[in-house]
């Protein structure tokens, strides 16, 4: 990964990218709460397994995926989102979080994108 202290060149971003980014960030509300819809339309255990408050967990973690895809997106580089999810792997297993719930809302935010990225970005 690119770092000024290690000697390695700064992340050189398109202006095409970076606008991208820019609209998933905008939008990452958004994003989020269609990702975790239809996660809950795919998996109707979730709404059983999770609270109020669970749900809120979840769609907080949506936002955050949505940020990583946007650094991914704007960096034009897919190591920022397969970072994220290496990282958060042992933060879900310690709140006793199944990964499938962390796929189930990586598939609702594919299934979203397509309303804010254009083909090909």
């Amino acid at each position: 990964m690119s770092h000024p202290s290690l000697g390695l060149p700064q992340f050189v971003t398109s202006r095409h990218s970076a606008d991208a980014a820019r609209r998933l960030r905008e939008a990452a509300p958004r994003l989020a709460a269609r990702a975790l819809e239809v996660a809950l339309d795919a998996d109707p255990t979730l709404r059983d397994r999770y609270d109020e408050t669970g749900l809120r967990e979840r769609l907080h973690d949506a936002e955050l995926l949505v940020e990583r895809v946007a650094l991914s997106v704007g960096q034009d580089d897919p190591l920022p989102a397969r970072e994220y999810a290496d990282w958060t792997a042992t933060t879900y297993r310690r709140k006793r979080v199944p990964m499938d719930d962390l796929i189930s809302l990586c598939r609702g935010l594919q299934a979203a994108l397509p309303g804010v990225l254009a083909p090909g970005e």
